[in-house]
């Protein structure tokens, strides 16, 4: 039997796109090495986009905050080590323009997104281990394929670099394409469009390896394989997809752990010569202890030990700590690596077995999660049968930009992180800077966030399209079923008629047109790519605004007043035959 998709990994990201590709109609098997959760957060909490997301699919309401402290959270941020003081922000900003601080742990993200996977028929397989994949010739030269030559590991496969490990285990569309020859009509239920994709698609699949956990082994084959797996993934060695990137120059440590005695150290941040010391406490008496020295290696086969730590915390702040009682120990480092393709033929990537990065501001779930939106509904249009030429594609020219941007920003917070006079002279410029305009800050905020993230859409579509879209009519509920959404702003609801090839497809509502200006910020207009040079609502306006057409992962397709016949078609497919 081939499934449609297998996902490898159980992480956010996996957990994710498993829901996802679920919700578009596609079948889905999970496969995860861990027997069982760790029980491990690495994460502490979730903000901007990422809390964006989960509200879109309503599972907010799900989540156990726990036992991390919002009140210091909410309004706290931090540019390499840098304190923002973000809540003057936070105070004038309209309502909506920030999400809310959602503290919980990755744990609990883990928990509640297998929850909703289960709920959605996810197979998921635990303590199954991926040994190995191989594409047939036909998935390979059918799908675009990379000139691999469908053996196990192309000449890339192993060149993962030796700081892979070190991070745990865990552009848009070029033309409107009008004809798809064919095509089936849409999405009738979760199990729709089955039988034959039509178009006369080539039906190559995907071979897995599989050990699991009691010994046994055997071979699955899928049409699709998504990697999930994280830093060291299997996945993208045996598809040859490169991961080439800057070695580590810091090696950080961390523990959760008890500490017997006060601290004698305030709660946060602290720079001194020799690194840099953090201390947060998690509640019942755990502090996470982290430091971060450079210069300095270790065998990272090796587990970190207590007495390491405490060694480290030594050297970088000249004291002991008496930490007892270690509940996690680890290392991470600076290290940044990005999959040089997202996609070899049928074989995907997504979340740290994309890319890895120094975990400043908490990048890598909710980039992680970002990939899932992205990819899942694609991917499960083109199983169900409607998606246009093209649109797999799109994976890797939106989301590999977006995460080289995510990596350069990381990376400049390594530097702000860097010892000595020269580091310190810079910190103390950017805090000039950033403490005394607003609009400065905005644009930091934004990025640490992931508030700006925004999809190229060509020349000449409107500055809106490509940004997140602002929640109206109901629209954060609307995308709960990972479907489009067309937002009819016109004052006669004159755009009510021109979907309706697309009914079957797509969800249909109304807002204001004024409304949607205010809550389409500025500042989301800007982002790393080409600048469109308009910065304000109301230069956007001049261009006339009858609708809003949004994707599944709550981006704009299309904004404005001409072209969304077209923009429904290059996006979402040809109509359906009306009646």
């Amino acid at each position: 039997m081939t499934v449609d998709v297998v996902v490898v990994g159980g992480g956010p990201t996996g957990l994710m796109l498993a829901c996802e590709l679920r919700l578009g109609g596609a079948e889905v098997v999970l496969l995860e090495q861990r027997p069982a959760p760790s029980g491990l957060s690495k994460a502490l909490g979730l903000s901007g986009r990422a809390v964006q997301i989960l509200q879109s699919r309503g599972l907010l309401d799900r989540f156990d905050p726990g036992p991390v402290p919002a009140s210091g959270f909410a309004r706290y941020a931090h540019l390499g080590g840098i304190p923002l003081d973000v809540g003057r922000l936070l105070d004038s900003a309209p309502e909506g323009r920030y999400p809310p601080y959602l503290p919980v742990r990755q744990a609990e993200v883990e928990r509640v997104l297998e929850d909703r996977a289960r709920e959605l028929g996810v197979d998921i397989r635990r303590g199954h281990e991926v040994t190995g994949l191989a594409q047939s010739a036909v998935a390979l030269h059918g799908t675009g394929g990379d000139g691999l030559d469908g053996g196990r590991s192309g000449p890339d496969g192993g060149r993962d670099g030796s700081d892979a490990g070190r991070h745990g285990s865990d552009g848009g569309r070029h033309g409107l394409h009008s004809a798809r020859e064919g095509l089936h009509s849409g999405r009738t239920g979760l199990d729709s469009g089955r039988d034959g994709i039509g178009g006369g698609r080539d039906e190559g699949v995907v071979t897995i390896d599989v050990r699991a956990d009691d010994g046994g082994a055997y071979r699955m084959s899928a049409r699709y394989v998504v990697g999930c797996d994280g830093a060291r993934s299997v996945v993208r060695k045996q598809a040859g997809i490169g991961f080439p990137g800057t070695p580590a120059r810091q090696l950080s440590r961390f523990g959760d752990v008890v500490l017997a005695a006060p601290p004698g150290v305030a709660p946060g941040m602290t720079r001194t010569e020799n690194g840099h010391f953090a201390l947060i406490p998690l509640g019942d008496g755990v502090h996470r202890v982290v430091t971060t020295e450079w210069g300095r290696d270790v065998d990272h086969d090796t587990p970190l030990t207590l007495d390491e730590l405490d060694a480290s915390v030594r050297r970088v702040i000249g004291a002991d700590l008496a930490m007892t009682e270690p509940r996690w120990l680890s290392r991470f480092t600076d290290a940044a690596r990005q999959a040089d393709r997202y996609r070899a033929g049928r074989v995907f990537v997504a979340g740290d077995a994309a890319h890895i990065q120094l975990p400043a501001g908490g990048p890598g779930v909710t980039t992680g999660l970002q990939d899932a939106v992205n990819l899942g509904w694609k991917l499960a249009a083109e199983i169900t049968g409607w998606a246009p030429p093209g649109l797999l594609d799109t994976y890797h020219t939106e989301r590999h930009p977006a995460g080289a941007r995510m990596l350069a920003f990381t990376r400049a917070q390594g530097l702000l992180l860097s010892p000595g006079d020269d580091a310190g002279a810079l910190r103390d410029v950017i805090g000039e800077l950033v403490g005394a305009h607003d609009d400065t800050l905005r644009h930091v905020l934004d990025r640490i966030l992931h508030l700006d993230v925004r999809y190229e859409a060509g020349p000449y579509a409107h500055p809106l399209t490509g940004t997140w879209a602002p929640d109206l009519g109901g629209l954060s509920t609307l995308l709960n079923d990972a479907r489009p959404v067309l937002i009819d702003l016109t004052p006669d609801q004159r755009l009510h008629g021109i979907p309706a090839g697309w009914a079957n497809r797509i969800h249909l509502t109304s807002a204001q047109p004024d409304l949607a200006l205010s809550q389409a910020d500025p500042v989301s207009v800007r982002t790393g790519l080409p600048s469109t040079g308009t910065d304000t609502a109301a230069a956007q306006s001049g261009q006339g605004f009858d609708g809003m057409l949004v994707r599944p992962d709550g981006h704009l397709a299309w904004a404005g007043t001409h072209g969304l016949s077209e923009a429904l078609t290059s996006w979402f497919g040809e109509p359906s035959a009306v009646d």
